[in-house]
């Protein structure tokens, strides 16, 4: 509107410029002299209509400027209105958007409130689990106890009867099913032997096969005694390399994580030989802890390889956690001369069972011959798959801390071996005689009281009698055991866990005996491919030694049985003794290690 106002007083102020009002008196009369402008016309003074000569009427310019000025109204009307149609898009879009968000706060407060709720009840629940592993791990010991002492009179009344007592080192397990977990490091990127390395960029720690030098390390790896196989090492040579002055290296080597149990029975072969080795540590780390120390050996030890044990209480394993070994060293380097750098430090054959240690057979269950010459007791497997050497090792090594391929050091073991090699059908035969017999005694007792009862009908009333009374003292029983439930809930745990123990017990009774007949009558087929031992020349040629506790032992030593002509090492290529030739109780020979053979497992019972 102001712009409409200023353009009026403009072209006011350009008619009123060119045209000046007057009067006069002309004839007696008064003539005004006035310009009159309305639509199509605008007079000049003196004339009804037109223009003063020579002049420009006013109207054209007022004419256009109005057509222009009701464009540019029209255009202003137009951009108003778009904006408005915009502004209220705006406040529209505005609108949803705020209802949007309002959604989502209310969404995020939800969820938020269904977390707190879902971590307080995993609160809960951890904690109940925590009470219900404590109270049956108590549980537990208490049926252990229970067993041990129900074991101690079994003996008692096998000794009354003249049988021998039960063999302890083929123990049945009450928590279920223990599981092991193995490594032999011949690898550390494969489960479950997986190892996260510190100081990676200078490799200090990794697979070894020996010491870096005869004075410093091992001779050989524990798994197969031969510098084939590969153990996980600090190499004190190497560390003094890269070090230049005196400074103490630590190495760490982290297990992946093992599964949460109540306890873990941890085992495994250490190495530190050398004058100047330092430290070797085990920590437990949990979640993102720096690790609690559970082991520490300091300074040489004794030999090769010694085996560490470790118990865990739910303290460490109640939650997963890793093993964390580190390893010290002082070695370090000057111009060209190595200081400290005799301080190798080995680790090899680790085992970890989600069990006490005191629960772990020093028999495999598996051991189904046992044999005691010169008062060292072993117990065996035989293996009739055949397998190349260094697998068959790695099985037996497997089995458990202390079993490795057989080693034969005496003509008493060799006479045993090959006995039971040989015998396969009579086993068999024993057993179904056994069986037979059991059925005919049956038969007899039930002939000898039909016999009973015909010769005297008055003793069906008596046997009637006494079913009778039977039946009522199974009720009693049942009545008792029903009270005792309802006082101490906590005795179904007990029973259940006693008729588990028993059906455990049948059953593992079956598969022994199964195992027994199977592996008795496959034994003898599978002799005419000969079984590997741990015998071997693959230090030395011609120089056979056995190597089951990682340290070589030579064959010559001891004792030997060689068929004639054997070893010959017929292309040069044959390193491992075997137990080869049938048709002469199994005298030795020398075959490729390559080669897939039956195999025997031993475990020297620790005295």
């Amino acid at each position: 509107m102001l712009t409409v106002m200023v353009l009026f007083l403009a072209l006011s102020h350009k008619c009123t410029a060119d045209f000046i009002p007057g009067c006069s008196f002309v004839g007696g009369q008064c003539q005004y002299s006035v310009q009159l402008g309305h639509a199509g016309q605008c007079d000049s003074a003196g004339t009804g209509s037109g223009t003063r000569t020579g002049e420009t009427s006013c109207c054209d310019d007022v004419k256009a400027n109005l057509g222009t000025l009701r464009s540019d109204i029209d255009l202003l009307q137009s951009q108003v209105k778009g904006l408005m149609n915009d502004l209220t898009q705006a406040q529209g879009d505005l609108t949803q958007a705020q209802n949007r968000a309002n959604q989502t706060e209310a969404a995020r407060d939800a969820l938020l409130a269904t977390l707190q709720q879902k971590e307080a009840e995993l609160n809960t629940t951890q904690k109940e689990l925590a009470n219900l592993i404590h109270r049956t791990g108590i549980e537990i010991t208490a049926l252990r106890t229970d067993l041990a002492n129900m074991t101690t009179r079994a003996d008692n009344c096998r000794a009354a009867i003249g049988l021998p007592p039960l063999d302890p080192t083929l123990s049945v397990s009450l928590a279920g099913p223990v599981s092991q977990t193995y490594c032999n490091f011949s690898s550390i990127n494969k489960s479950p032997c997986t190892f996260q390395i510190t100081q990676k960029t200078n490799n200090l720690f990794h697979l070894m096969t020996r010491g870096h030098n005869t004075d410093a390390g091992p001779e050989a790896d524990h798994s197969q005694g031969t510098t084939q196989g590969t153990f996980l090492g600090l190499d004190a040579g190497r560390v003094a390399s890269y070090n230049y002055g005196l400074t103490v290296t630590t190495v760490a080597a982290v297990s992946e994580e093992l599964e949460p149990a109540n306890s873990y029975c941890i085992f495994f072969y250490y190495s530190m030989v050398g004058k100047d080795v330092q430290t070797l540590e085990l920590t437990i780390k949990i979640g993102g802890g720096s690790g609690y120390p559970v082991w520490t050996r300091q300074g040489q030890q004794r030999k090769d390889w010694v085996l560490a044990q470790v118990e865990l209480d739910s303290e460490y394993t109640a939650n997963p956690f890793s093993l964390h070994f580190l390893a010290k060293t002082k070695a370090y380097h000057r111009t060209s001369t190595y200081y400290y750098d005799s301080a190798d430090i080995g680790i090899d054959d680790l085992y970890a069972y989600n069990t006490t240690c005191d629960n772990i057979p020093l028999c495999p269950v598996t051991a189904v011959h046992k044999n005691t010459v010169r008062n060292v007791t072993s117990c065996y497997t035989f293996h009739a798959t055949a397998m190349t050497w260094q697998d068959a090792y790695y099985t037996c090594r497997k089995e458990g801390p202390w079993s490795g391929l057989v080693s034969v050091e005496s003509q008493e073991e060799q006479d045993y071996l090959s006995g039971v090699i040989a015998a396969d059908p009579g086993m068999f035969i024993v057993m179904t005689l056994a069986i037979m017999t059991m059925m005919i005694i049956l038969a007899e007792t039930q002939s000898y009281l039909s016999g009973v009862i015909a010769a005297d009908p008055g003793m069906l009333i008596v046997m009637t009698v006494a079913i009778t009374a039977m039946m009522i003292m199974l009720a009693q029983t049942q009545s008792y055991l029903s009270g005792v439930i309802a006082a101490d809930p906590s005795m179904v745990i007990m029973m259940t866990f006693a008729i588990m123990a028993m059906m455990i017990m049948i059953a593992e009774t079956q598969s022994y005996l199964s195992s027994v007949i199977t592996a008795e009558s496959t034994l003898n087929a599978a002799g005419q491919y000969g079984f590997f031992t741990s015998g071997n020349d693959i230090r030395t040629e011609h120089q056979f030694v056995w190597t089951d506790t990682g340290k070589a032992r030579p064959v010559a030593n001891l004792y030997e049985n060689w068929h004639i002509g054997q070893p010959n090492n017929v292309g040069g290529a044959q390193d491992c003794l075997l137990l080869q030739y049938s048709r002469d109780d199994y005298s030795w020979g020398d075959v490729p290690c390559t080669d897939s053979r039956p195999f025997i497992c031993e475990v020297s019972i620790p005295q």
